[in-house]
């Protein structure tokens, strides 16, 4: 399986220094591999501003933002994929591990807003399935914090 942003190692050395992370500990290495592939599926989906950086790339990232370059290693001389991206990438995957199979999450994505079993026991959700994060895909309200500047959110496309 070939990831287009990280690695399950770079995933590992990153969750070493987290709190909360036991779904991402208690995972095979093939399960996160699994986890990250979708969660750059999910990250090559979203609309972003800008364009890419060369128009011949594959991904999403390196991108050119208002005429910037989001991130460029002066030393390599060439565009990189901002650690932003990679970081959403890791939270992602950490998220669908937690949920993935979440029957509130699928209840959610298939858009009810609450359900009532018996007189006791009830759930209501809000419009927006994950919140800000389910607008563009995400389930992970980090990952969707760390890149929401970057996100499309109206005018010219290019």
């Amino acid at each position: 399986m070939t990831l287009r942003y990280t690695s399950v190692a770079a995933a590992d050395t990153y969750f070493a220094t987290r709190l909360f992370v036991a779904a991402w500990d208690a995972a095979s290495d093939d399960e996160k591999a699994a986890a990250l592939t979708m969660s750059e599926a999910v990250i090559e989906a979203i609309p972003w501003r800008g364009i890419l950086y060369d128009s011949d790339q594959d991904d999403q990232w390196p991108r050119v933002i208002d005429e910037i370059t989001v991130d460029y290693d002066v030393d390599e001389n060439e565009a990189i994929v901002p650690d932003e991206i990679e970081r959403t990438v890791y939270e992602e995957a950490l998220e669908t591990l937690n949920t993935g199979g979440s029957t509130r999450r699928k209840l959610q994505r298939e858009g009810v807003k609450s359900y009532r079993i018996g007189a006791k026991i009830s759930e209501t959700y809000s419009d927006q399935p994950g919140g800000a994060a389910g607008v563009v895909g995400l389930s992970s309200e980090i990952a969707y914090r760390l890149i929401k500047r970057w996100i499309y959110s109206g005018g010219p496309i290019y």
